[in-house]
């Protein structure tokens, strides 16, 4: 088993765009945060941080595979949750 922040070593070494898109994916869902009022942000920053979690756990297990892809798995009861309340949204929300 490998050190879990080793996920930000191997991440540079990746392709160019996939550094971009991962950066600008934290960037997007730590954006939750300015509008922590709202349940739907809390939700999605804690699913957030659960999907990340289980990403660098998964990592320092077996290193860049496409078992990573079990990460994305929070994300499921997230969209559940979220797409009901798109028409409910109001303001800047």
């Amino acid at each position: 088993m490998r050190n879990p922040l080793r996920f930000f070593i191997d991440l540079p070494q990746q392709l160019l765009w996939v550094s971009f898109w991962v950066l600008f994916l934290m960037l997007v869902n730590m954006a939750s945060l300015v509008f922590w009022q709202e349940p739907v942000a809390q939700f999605i920053l804690y699913n957030f941080l659960t999907s990340a979690m289980l990403m660098t756990g998964l990592h320092s297990r077996y290193g860049i595979a496409k078992i990573l892809g079990f990460g994305h798995f929070p994300w499921i009861p997230l969209r559940t949750y979220v797409v009901p309340q798109i028409s409910a949204t109001e303001a800047s929300f």
